[in-house]
């Protein structure tokens, strides 16, 4: 369902079956202009195949083994113009750094914007923490002993894009109090890295417990060590130390050991990192962000408007591009759709819009970064500024809208009062008279004002930053600024009249 948990997701019998190995996570809202396997092949860098052949390992470790550590996405929500808003939902993060490969990283690699995750959790349950502990933020001693310095970031948010080992299935079936991958999940899983009390509160003892190698393994050849990719690197003198048993510090005779230092048990498994990928800030706050590649996610209505408006703005794939310049990954096949039916005299800028197909336009209409879904029906003298119209809307004659996000099959009544004109015949035979390409400003705009102080100003409707609900009719005339237009659940309202109306007896009628 709609209210069920990312969590909760992961413990599905369903989804438990169908997953067999390491797998990814994605969000159904998210707009990326990275390569999604860039971060798999910085994902395999960062975690090598520990190979154990026969299942066992040499010394009576029996398929002791490095289990594999997961990633995430993490992208700033400032920097960008006409994108970022300083409403943006947050997400508190703490992060060291990783260890400096020897070898450096090859052109195009995310190598060096990769850190550990040390801490997570929403702006909201930060806002709490801090409120409860009235505006301090409390930190763990044993996180500054492990790792000493520790960047911490507001003004980034979580993608909910992981990378994730098979073995996270059996840890999120294990802590049923799990709702949250991005609060619970990987929150949990931070903490447990440095605040080695949490493994066995959260099963991590037994979910990442030695491999007990079955029967048939122990009739198997004869042992053999355990191979890791890593040790075999031909760029380092010596193999590195395995983290898997992690050694004590050593400190000289006089110093006593710290009552907070944890000793660490032989038979502790070893918590794999989380990683997170953290995508840089623009350079320049343009609304053309050449530098970085894009990642937003779009589950509001601004960000809705401000990421279709950012598409709108993109060279298609017919227009000529530059050389050694890649097209845009969503560039559209055509600013206008061929199929499209536009009004005489109707000026669309071609820079900033975008015409889905089966569109029919009336006459005099003035678009300016705009975007209409398909089989969308306009009326005459419509002016639409930085709106964007889902699919099957039908907009009446004279209606100004400016920064509004209309929904599914949502009507707007014009000064006539009709749903729409100008996709007749009559306005398919003045297609050839469309002023396509248009750029903002202009004598069409005054003409198109004037023109319409002829009609009649009493029936036209003006809407302003405004949000239309799908299937939702907004009566002509109306003018509303800032609104969000739908329609009210009257069932539940007339359920409770009847009960108050029982309840009440005679003194209800006594009332009327």
């Amino acid at each position: 369902t709609q209210t069920t948990g990312t969590g909760e997701l992961l413990r599905l019998p369903e989804v438990q079956k169908l997953v067999k190995g390491d797998f990814v996570v994605l969000p159904c809202d998210l707009i990326s202009e990275l390569d999604g396997s860039v971060m798999v092949q910085q994902w395999q860098t960062l975690n090598p195949p520990t190979m154990n052949v026969e299942g066992k390992k040499k010394g009576g470790n029996g398929g002791a083994r490095r289990e594999k550590g997961g990633m995430g996405v993490f992208y700033p929500t400032q920097g960008l113009e006409g994108i970022s808003t300083k409403k943006d939902e947050t997400d508190f993060l703490a992060t060291v750094a990783v260890d400096t490969p020897t070898v450096p990283a090859p052109a195009g690699s995310v190598r060096e914007n990769v850190e550990e995750v040390v801490m997570c959790m929403p702006t909201d349950t930060l806002n709490d923490k801090l409120e409860e502990d009235k505006g301090v933020l409390r930190v763990r001693q044993r996180l500054i002993e492990r790792f000493g310095k520790v960047k911490m970031r507001m003004k980034y948010r979580d993608a909910h894009v992981y990378i994730f080992p098979k073995w996270i299935m059996d840890f999120a079936a294990k802590n049923e109090r799990f709702d949250s991958i991005s609060e619970d999940v990987l929150g949990w899983w931070a903490k447990s890295r440095w605040q080695e009390s949490l493994i066995p509160k959260l099963g991590l003892d037994e979910v990442l417990a030695p491999h007990q190698p079955s029967n048939n393994e122990m009739d198997d050849d004869e042992e053999e060590d355990e191979i890791d990719a890593v040790t075999l690197s031909s760029t380092k003198s010596t193999a590195p130390q395995s983290s898997s048993t992690p050694q004590p510090p050593s400190f000289a005779t006089r110093v006593r050991p710290s009552p907070t230092q944890p000793q660490h048990s032989p038979f502790q498994p070893f918590i794999p990192p989380i990683l997170a990928y953290i995508h840089p800030t623009p350079t320049s706050p343009t609304p053309h962000p050449t530098t970085q590649p894009l990642i937003r996610r779009c589950d509001t209505t601004p960000h809705l408007l401000a990421l279709s408006l950012y598409l709108a703005r993109q060279q298609p794939l017919t227009a000529p591009a530059a050389p050694d310049t890649p097209p845009h990954p969503f560039a559209p096949d055509h600013k206008i759709h061929p199929t499209a039916s536009l009004g005489a005299q109707s000026r669309i800028s071609a820079e900033d819009c975008l015409i889905a197909e089966n569109v029919r336009v009336g006459g005099r209409c003035n678009f300016r970064e705009t975007v209409v879904g398909a089989n969308c029906e306009v009326g005459s003298m419509v002016r639409l500024t930085r709106c964007v119209l889902m699919e099957g809307c039908v907009v009446g004659d004279g209606v100004v809208m400016s920064g509004c996000v209309v929904g599914r099959r949502a009507r707007v009544e014009g000064m006539s009062g009709s749903g729409g004109g100008g996709g007749g015949p009559e306005g398919q035979q003045q297609q050839g008279d469309v002023v396509a390409g248009e750029k903002k400003g202009g004598k069409g705009g005054g003409r198109k004002k004037g023109g319409e102080g002829d009609g009649a100003e009493d029936g036209k409707t003006r809407l302003t930053d405004c949000e239309i609900a799908p299937n939702f009719v907004v009566e002509a005339g109306t003018e509303a600024k800032g609104e969000k237009l739908m329609a009210f659940d009257t069932e539940d309202l007339s359920e409770e009249d009847e009960e108050e109306g029982e309840d009440g007896g005679e003194g209800s009628e006594m009332e009327m």
